[in-house]
């Protein structure tokens, strides 16, 4: 197999990229950690991971002795395990957006927000977008059910109440 081998001059480039990857990857773990700050979000760490894999590795830069070598191997790889738990979290969401042919369960989506909100170390984009489909829904399953309620209280028969909610449900679908 043929070996690569980076230039001195790429090498001095590539320290230089180095050292402002870890002061910032060590910013991005102390915002995972501290769950009162805001969090990274997933594309950028993505697009972090993408970029350092076209550089040197820091061990080729600096040596397989140098601790900060270390420390930069050691943050990317809790860079990497963060993204992997992100995607989970993303595929949690989907699947309780998934309708099995008997409509989503709105508690059932809400309690799921509500784990991932508290247990996912990166920022989702889809997870605003979740949370106002979930405000919109509840907003609308409660007209629905003040609709319901009220044709109860009225001298509507059962075919008319029937007849109200088919017309409230054709006017939500629109």
């Amino acid at each position: 197999s043929e070996s690569f081998s980076w230039s001195s001059e790429e090498i001095e480039k590539s320290k230089k990229i180095w050292k402002t990857i870890l002061t910032y990857t060590t910013n991005v773990l102390h915002r995972i950690e501290n769950k009162d700050s805001e969090k990274p979000l997933l594309i950028n760490l993505l697009q972090l991971v993408e970029k350092a894999n076209s550089l040197p590795t820091p061990e080729e830069v600096f040596g397989r002795r140098d601790p900060s070598a270390r420390v930069m191997s050691q943050n990317m790889n809790k860079i990497i395990d963060a993204i992997e738990i992100g995607r989970d979290c993303s595929a949690k969401i989907l699947q309780s957006l998934k309708d099995e042919g008997e409509g989503i369960e709105l508690d059932s989506v809400r309690k799921t927000v509500e784990e991932i909100d508290e247990s996912c170390p990166v920022g989702l984009p889809e997870m605003d977008a979740v949370k106002n489909q979930l405000y919109e829904a509840s907003m609308w399953e409660e007209k629905l059910e003040n609709n319901i309620d009220r044709g109860a209280d009225s001298d509507l028969s059962d075919g008319d109440i029937l007849l109200e909610k088919k017309l409230t449900l054709e006017k939500v679908e629109r």
